[in-house]
């Protein structure tokens, strides 16, 4: 695709990650080589979220419509294909529309899936509802809220080591009918379900579609049930170990890149004396990608209802972006900003993002918006900066004539 070019401090790192003479590098593996390329160079690949607007079969504008481009990296939510929250029957027509959506995407650009799940907790009691979050968010069913069983406090040591209590039966509808003796069985059922669809989504050609895979997102916050407040780092790192194994079994070790995605709250993230980015980090058998979420891009906390300046924000997440390029290179890890968002922000939220992106030290392939408000601006000045930053020859996107599978 571009040209390698070869840094010699990072010679033998990178070599580790060369595939093996004579072995045909998968989808994936060339995937993550190009983005580690473009980690290295001045341009990076915006990933947008699609949720689970793009890839309903009609009455929707896509995000290609809206924009005039398309992202090559997109966001798709595991929360609507794989669980025991909804019903089956609505997993099942989520499946069948995400995966023709995917092989779309994948045959008119060699676009890649990028999976944010949450999963909902295995305890959460049926029609439960989150008074601040809408009757689906079962994944904020977590230590501190109001009648949670506190001996089901530490839920990813219970699946790590197979403890706990029958569990699953909590449905959106009250309808639950499956019971799993613990949550390890409930979870590694729910891991299977997600492989098995993601084994359908293959080309014309049937070579698998390459997909990352962020586990256990935001794992220094508080707000999930495997964060800081519910898992201990060792908790979280066997946890986060086991995700990878089985997907891997599943999937097959070469077909899913797996990425590390703290939210910004690194010093929060657990015990005392292991705070810091790399205090949940799995480690580099069980990650290709590196980097953490951050809404505090583009905000201006000084003056939120006229703003005028993000400038001290943007300032604390390029001093985290630079932490984040540090690690990354001394690991040979792609290195990206997964999750940040315009909502409640300046107007000029992608020129902040832009001068992030861009930042002397930072070395970044991706930089991502979630979904919905997250990524549309609500002001005519907000759609005007979005656009320029778009076209912004330092954006990969399908405009760019670059294919991350090459």
């Amino acid at each position: 695709m571009v040209m390698r070019s070869v840094i010699s401090a990072m010679v033998c790192v990178w070599a580790m990650d060369t595939p093996a003479l004579g072995h045909a590098a998968s989808p994936a593996e060339r995937l993550r080589d190009n983005l580690l390329e473009i980690g290295r160079g001045s341009n990076f690949v915006y990933a947008a979220s699609t949720g689970s607007v793009d890839w309903k079969p009609e009455g929707t504008v896509g995000f290609g419509a809206k924009t005039g481009v398309s992202p090559l990296l997109y966001f798709v939510e595991f929360r609507d294909i794989a669980g025991t929250w909804l019903r089956p029957e609505e997993y099942a027509v989520n499946r069948k529309n995400l995966a023709a959506f995917a092989r779309r995407e994948y045959a008119e650009r060699h676009a890649v899936p990028m999976v944010t799940w949450h999963l909902n907790n295995p305890y959460v009691p049926p029609r439960w509802r989150d008074s601040n979050w809408n009757a689906n968010a079962a994944f904020r069913y977590r230590h501190g809220v109001d009648g949670y069983p506190e001996n089901h406090r530490f839920v990813l040591r219970e699946i790590v080591d197979g403890s706990g209590a029958a569990c699953g039966r909590g449905r959106i509808d009250g309808t639950g009918d499956m019971t799993f003796p613990n949550p390890r069985a409930w979870y590694e059922w729910c891991l299977k379900e997600a492989a098995a669809f993601c084994r359908t989504l293959k080309d014309e050609n049937g070579e698998q579609i390459p997909i990352v895979f962020r586990p256990l997102h935001e794992c220094d916050g508080d707000w999930f049930w495997w964060g800081a407040k519910s898992a201990t780092c060792e908790d979280y790192i066997a946890a986060f170990r086991l995700t990878v194994d089985v997907l891997r079994t599943e999937l097959g070790p070469s077909n899913v890149l797996f990425a590390y995605s703290p939210d910004r709250r690194w010093d929060a993230a657990g015990e005392v004396g292991k705070s810091g980015f790399l205090a949940r980090y799995p480690g580099d058998e069980w990650v290709d990608m590196i980097g953490f979420d951050d809404y505090e891009l583009g905000k201006d906390y000084d003056s939120p209802n006229a703003p005028k300046c993000a400038g001290k924000t943007s300032a604390n997440v390029i001093r985290r972006a630079r932490i984040v390029t540090e690690v990354g290179m001394a690991r040979g890890k792609i290195c990206g900003l997964f999750e940040s968002g315009v909502k409640e922000s300046v107007d000029f939220f992608y020129a902040e993002m832009l001068k992030v992106m861009t930042a002397p030290g930072v070395k970044f392939a991706i930089a991502a918006t979630y979904d919905g408000s997250w990524t549309w601006p609500a002001t005519d000045i907000g759609k005007v900066d979005m656009n320029a930053f778009l076209m912004s020859d330092r954006v990969i996107t399908d405009r760019s004539n670059v294919d991350l599978l090459k």
